[in-house]
This record gives structure tokens, C-alpha cells and sequence, in this order.
């Protein structure tokens, strides 16, 4: 939304193969990140480079988008999982990094790096973001955004505004079905496959959930409300293989879904019918 002053941009967070700390968003924009030798980092700079990072010039960054409290600044609102932060031992380079591939040397650099980025905008900002919730979203890009004047915004609010999330729910449903690249032990954390299944189960909505892939600690979701989870894949196969299926391997796995829940409702109805032909005892 717009008018003669302001413009109102809201950015969505949302999962993210890398740990940069929005470094890449914000040389997008213009700004250049200078090393401890005075060098300016190359474009586009990946998160372990930050490890020896110094100064961030942001001089050619439009001047609507920097940081400051000009009226006519660019209002931006950064929609994400604030349980996500920047460093700390639930830092996004510990706790995602494993998941996206990253080996234990790797997760390493990547947190050392995520620490002086923060330490850095702590020096630009006037105080310690490493731990603030949200900084760690997609990667870091929270801090970037932070860097930039954002304000950080829980995902399933932003959702209930604009898609009337709460809403869906007024109707009785007798199955929610959702989805999620990957359910494990970060799903209930602040993704939106949780905050349905609390929703639904408030009402005593059944949740059945598909992903791409099952990982360590995906039954925590039980206790969120999920009722079952499957995995779409049928075959082992490569991540390109399965990007290109995805469509036929989710309507499929939706049909043997639907066909083991035709299975359960038509020995519901035997033991419905056994019950009211049951001779009753003198």
C-alpha cells in the first residue's frame, strides 16, 4: 500500500539453503561488506566469508530503505518464525545448518561468522540482536532486514491478516490436510504445519500432513494435533527427480491416503451396523 509519503512492503521469511545473515539481500540492494584488510567481500558473499568481516557500507542503498526514522522511509514488515535466531546455541547455523547439508566444520564456520555479523549490528544499531527473535529466519535474513529498519512479525499473524487463516476454521471440517518440504523436531517450532495443527485441534479437527521427507523427530508432532504424517516420495530417487514429480507423487500419495481412510470409515460402518443388529440380552 502506498501514498504520497509511505510505502508499506512486507517480506516473507521463509525457509532458506543458506546461512548468509541476509548478506545477499542487502548487496542486492547496494551495500558493500568490507573485510579486516579494508577489501570489499565478493558478490554475492556466502555466510562462512563473513567470519572476517569489519565495516557494512550501506551509502548506495536507496535512501528510503536505509535505517532511520525519516517519514518517508519505506515501511517494511519481515514475516517469519521468531522462534528462529541468530546465534546462540538455537543459532540458525546450528540448528538448520545440519539439515541443509552443512558438515559439523561447516556449521562451525557458518556460527562464527553469524556471530560477527551480529556483533557488527549490534555497533550499527545500539544493541544485541544475536539472540532477538527472528534475526535467525531464512538464514540470517531477519538480521539483514533488521538492518535495514525492518520490524519482525510472527508468521501465523501475518497469515491471519492477510489469508484469514482463522477463518478457514470456522467451517466443521472432518480432515485438514497440509504440507511441509520436511517434518522433524523443528515442525512444531514456529512453521505454519504446527500453528494448523494447534488450530485444528482446538476444534477437533484430524490433521493428516504430507512432506517431502521424514526426519529424527517428526512424532513430536502427535502431540502438536498432526493425526498422521507421510512422506510423498514411492521410490528412493534424487532431489531433481523428486522436484520434477512432485505433482504425480502428491496426488498419488493423496489417493492412498484417501483410500486407507475410506478402509477406516467403512469398518466404522460394519461396527456401527453390527451393534444395532445386536440381540439384545433378556
Amino acid at each position: 500500500m502506498k501514498d504520497a509519503l509511505r510505502l508499506s512492503l512486507a517480506v516473507g521469511s521463509g525457509d532458506s539453503g543458506i546461512s548468509d545473515g541476509g548478506a545477499g539481500m542487502l548487496q542486492a540492494l547496494g551495500a558493500r561488506f568490507i573485510d579486516e584488510h579494508s577489501r570489499e567481500l565478493p558478490v554475492p558473499t556466502g555466510g562462512g566469508a563473513l567470519v572476517s568481516l569489519k565495516q557494512i557500507c550501506f551509502r548506495n542503498i536507496h535512501p528510503r530503505l536505509r535505517y532511520s526514522r525519516q517519514e518517508d522511509n519505506v515501511q517494511i514488515e519481515a514475516v517469519c518464525n521468531l522462534k528462529n535466531l541468530l546465534c546462540g546455541d538455537r543459532g540458525v547455523a546450528r540448528i538448520y545448518g545440519p539439515q541443509k547439508g552443512a558438515t559439523p566444520e561447516q556449521v562451525k564456520v557458518l556460527s562464527l561468522a553469524m556471530e560477527t555479523l551480529a556483533r557488527l549490528a549490534e555497533h550499527i544499531l545500539g544493541c544485541d540482536i544475536s539472540e532477538i527473535p527472528g534475526s535467525g529466519a531464512s538464514g540470517g535474513l531477519g538480521t539483514g532486514l533488521l538492518l535495514i529498519g525492518a520490524r519482525l512479525r510472527a508468521r501465523a499473524a501475518a497469515i491471519d491478516e492477510y489469508f484469514r487463516l482463522g477463518q478457514v476454521f470456522d467451517y466443521p471440517w472432518d480432515i485438514v490436510f497440509t504440507a511441509e518440504g520436511t517434518i522433524d523436531s523443528q515442525s512444531s517450532k514456529g512453521k505454519m504445519i504446527g500453528e494448523i495443527a494447534r488450530r485444528a485441534r482446538e476444534r477437533g479437527v484430524r490433521v493428516v500432513a504430507f512432506a517431502g521427507t521424514i526426519n529424527h523427530g517428526a512424532e513430536s508432532m502427535y502431540e502438536e494435533g498432526v493425526a498422521a504424517y507421510a512422506s510423498i516420495l514411492d521410490c528412493p530417487m534424487t532431489l531433481e527427480d523428486a522436484i520434477q514429480r512432485t505433482s504425480s507423487l502428491l496426488i498419488n500419495t493423496a489417493e492412498r491416503t484417501m483410500r486407507m481412510v475410506q478402509i477406516g470409515l467403512s469398518l466404522r460402518s460394519q461396527q456401527l451396523s453390527l451393534c444395532d443388529t445386536a440381540p439384545i440380552a433378556a
